[in-house]
């Protein structure tokens, strides 16, 4: 069946000291929805160019994020699907934790315009 793609320019997380933070999506599917830890500075740049908020230096900072794995038994999936339940937008949480993150590693000099500055 044929098919057109067509570019849409990626959500804003954030604008922080002249640097604009944009989401990334799986396979670069909007109807995947945004990541919750891969972004980007460029908004032409994909996710196979993303950089994780755990490379971050200050990533500690962030709160556990409840995920089924493979492997686990069904009774641990249950336990994390009721954490998931009870913390409500946990997914809201998490990026508002993001931003924090990403606005002090912008104030360190870890992350610009050009995007993720690599640790030496």
């Amino acid at each position: 069946m044929p098919y057109e793609q067509i570019w849409v320019k990626p959500e804003k997380l954030l604008k922080h000291k002249g640097v604009t933070v944009y989401h990334t999506y799986k396979n670069d599917d909007l109807e995947n929805g945004a990541r919750c830890e891969y972004f980007v500075t460029d908004p032409h740049k994909g996710d196979d160019e993303s950089w994780h908020v755990r490379d971050l230096s200050n990533w500690k900072d962030l709160p556990p994020q409840p995920a089924i794995e493979i492997g686990m038994t069904v009774k641990q999936v249950k336990k994390i699907e009721k954490q998931i339940l009870a913390l409500g937008d946990w997914r809201g949480r998490w990026f508002n934790h993001c931003k924090a993150i990403i606005k002090v590693a912008i104030e360190k000099g870890e992350i610009n315009a050009n995007g993720f500055i690599e640790h030496q």
